[in-house]
This record gives C-alpha cells, sequence and structure tokens, in this order.
C-alpha cells in the first residue's frame, strides 16, 4: 500500500507540477490585457462613472429648474390675471368717471350755453341802443341847428320889430 501511497502522491504531485505549468503557460501565450490596458480601461470606468455622475446631478438641476420654471410660469400667471383684472376694474372706473365728469359738466355746460345766448341778447341789445343814441345824437344836432336857425330867426325878427 506504500507503494500505491508513493506513487499517489507522486501521481498528484505530477498532476500538479502539469497543472501549474499548463496554467503559467496558458497565461503567457493566452491574450489576456496587461497591466496598461487594465488601468486605461480603469480609467474610463471612471471617467464614465464621473460622467454619469455629472450627468445625474445634471438631470437632478434640470428637475429643479423645470419645477422652478413651472412655479415662475404659475405665477406669471396669477400676475397676468392679476394686472388683467386691474386693468378691467381701471376701465369700469375711467367709465364711470367720464359718465359722473359728463353728468356734472352737462348743467354747467347748459348754464353756459345760456349765459352765451343771454351775452348775444346783450350784444345785440348793446348795438341796437349804440345805433338808438347815435340816431338819438343826429336828431339832436339837427334840433340844435334848427334851434339856432330859429334862435337867428328869432333876433332877426326882434331886430325888425326894434326897427320898425
Amino acid at each position: 500500500m506504500k507503494f500505491f501511497d508513493s506513487l499517489g502522491n507522486a501521481f498528484c504531485c505530477s498532476a500538479l507540477f502539469v497543472f501549474l505549468a499548463a496554467g503559467v503557460a496558458h497565461a503567457q501565450f493566452t491574450p489576456y490585457p496587461d497591466n496598461e490596458a487594465r488601468n486605461a480601461i480603469l480609467k474610463e470606468r471612471q471617467r464614465i462613472d464621473a460622467i454619469r455622475a455629472d450627468f445625474d446631478k445634471l438631470r437632478g438641476e434640470a428637475q429643479v429648474f423645470r419645477t422652478e420654471g413651472e412655479a415662475t410660469r404659475r405665477e406669471s400667471e396669477i400676475l397676468r390675471r392679476d394686472v388683467n383684472a386691474v386693468q378691467a376694474n381701471l376701465g369700469l372706473m375711467f367709465r364711470k368717471v367720464d359718465a359722473k365728469i359728463d353728468d356734472d359738466l352737462k348743467p354747467v355746460s347748459e348754464s353756459v350755453q345760456r349765459g352765451v345766448d343771454e351775452l348775444l341778447v346783450l350784444q345785440r341789445a348793446n348795438v341796437y341802443l349804440q345805433s338808438q343814441i347815435e340816431q338819438s345824437r343826429a336828431e339832436v344836432r339837427d334840433l340844435r341847428g334848427k334851434t339856432e336857425e330859429l334862435e337867428t330867426q328869432i333876433r332877426d325878427l326882434r331886430r325888425k320889430m326894434e326897427s320898425r
């Protein structure tokens, strides 16, 4: 049995040696990447992981901006509605003010028109009175002229009577 044990040990050692030799030979002739290639692949994986991390960060920021943009859009829509409501209210207020001014100015306008009409009547009356005054002055001048003629005639007659 010892023989078989020695033989078994020898066979096992030989098999192990053959296996190790085959592994070394296989490692030498099998195209496994060398350390530079492994390092390059590792660097590329790290670069890709960094790019993925940056991309995920940018995706998160984009989501924040999208959310903020939607909030800003909602706020601007609310402000736009508020501005439109204020404009509508101002338009209504302006129409009310215009109507109030028109209502308040109507009596004043009518009063002014009556005053203008009365002024025109007074101007016409003044023109008429001035023409009447001019006629009266002309008549007074005529009467003075006649009075002077009559006075002259009366003096002449008195002299004649006195001379007689």
